[in-house]
């Protein structure tokens, strides 16, 4: 193994291949967990309209960003159909937070089911 380039130490040169590997694989945060010494700069990082935070490459900051992708997991509950607040139906939960970001606008989960069977629902 080559020695990490000067100015980087070991820990913060682990850091960046565990962040690089787990971006290549998973798309959560839950991939990649921070040395001891390193706080998550998720924790204080607050994300509007269905983003994820996702910590920059070096550890020292976080993006808000929107999901590029949504996984269906079958029949699971977070794979059924959704109506938002703004009276659209989506395909699953994943996919209203994505377009809401994509939009920025603030579109919540109204209930799980197409919009149109509401009028059958008491709310």
């Amino acid at each position: 193994m080559r020695p990490p380039p000067s100015g980087v130490g070991p820990v913060r040169m682990m850091a960046r291949l565990l962040l690089f590997a787990c971006s290549l694989v998973c798309l959560s945060r839950g991939c990649y967990k921070f040395p001891a010494d390193v706080a998550d700069p998720c924790l204080e990082k607050r994300c509007e309209w269905g983003a994820e935070c996702r910590p920059t490459l070096d550890g020292r900051g976080a993006d808000c960003v929107c999901p590029d992708k949504c996984v269906s997991y079958g029949d699971a509950r977070g794979s059924r159909p959704v109506c938002g607040s703004d009276g659209r139906d989506y395909p699953n939960s994943c996919e209203l937070r994505r377009a809401a970001c994509n939009a920025m606008r603030d579109v919540q989960h109204r209930f799980t089911g197409p919009c149109g069977e509401g009028s059958k629902r008491s709310t």
